[in-house]
């Protein structure tokens, strides 16, 4: 089984390790750099709809662009959004370590795809940022095909925008959800929904899951498996406006 995560643009590249991993595509990353590099300050203020210190910023990251990636950060640590505040890689045992290391992976527009502890360092990249040479998703789109289609399970507990490339693969794909009901209506609340996610891999990590219906066991936050809202294809959890 593969439980798939999207990074998130909160990093934190301050944690040195050496002896990483090189990210496994990590030729085609380069690719991607080279192409970035050769913008011009206006052009990345316009692909990436931004300006004054975080333009600057990212045009700083891109110039500085790390070749050797074993000195870095471990992609497990350098995302640090909501998903990746419900991980706990320094408290977990070896053999907890050693599940995440096997089962979890991290698709990313930059490195396509990551291994907990392929070496990083902070970017800013989406798949809806129109380049000029480069279609992101189509750069991308056989590499993830390739890297997961022969896994028996692929749980996607990722956002939509990284979702979409596992949809060729159909059934070996099962999706979680989370969902408010709040004055008898659900909705899905979207900070709500990421921290949910990053349980829900905590939760296979801490109990070393294999199977669908292991995962339909998991009780976090009031969330609870909705056997009728379910299918094949996803696991719905939901909680009541009493939460």
């Amino acid at each position: 089984m593969k439980i798939i995560l999207s990074p998130s643009k909160k990093q934190n590249n301050d944690i040195r390790i050496e002896s990483l991993n090189n990210p496994k595509y990590f030729k085609l990353t380069k690719m991607i750099i080279k192409e970035l590099k050769s913008y011009s300050d206006d052009d990345i203020s316009k692909i990436m709809k931004i300006k004054g210190n975080l333009l600057d910023e990212t045009i700083e990251l891109i110039n500085n662009f790390k070749n050797k990636p074993n000195y870095l950060t471990p992609a497990i640590l350098n995302y640090t959004g909501v998903v990746y505040e419900s991980l706990n890689y320094e408290e977990y045992s070896e053999l907890e370590r050693e599940y995440l290391n096997n089962n979890l992976r991290i698709v990313s527009a930059l490195y396509g795809v990551l291994r907990p502890m392929d070496g990083v360092q902070n970017y800013r990249l989406d798949f809806t940022m129109k380049l000029k040479n480069i279609n992101l998703n189509h750069f991308w789109k056989e590499v993830i095909l390739k890297e997961f289609k022969n896994e028996s399970i692929i749980l996607d507990c990722a956002s939509q925008e990284f979702s979409q490339f596992l949809k060729p693969l159909k059934d070996k794909v099962h999706r979680v959800e989370f969902i408010d009901v709040v004055d008898g209506k659900e909705k899905i609340i979207s900070y709500n929904a990421k921290k949910m996610r990053g349980l829900m891999a905590h939760y296979c990590i801490k109990h070393q899951i294999k199977t669908i219906e292991e995962i339909q066991l998991f009780d976090e936050d009031g969330y609870t498996f909705d056997i009728l809202s379910s299918n094949k294809q996803v696991s719905i959890f939901k909680r009541s406006s009493n939460h």
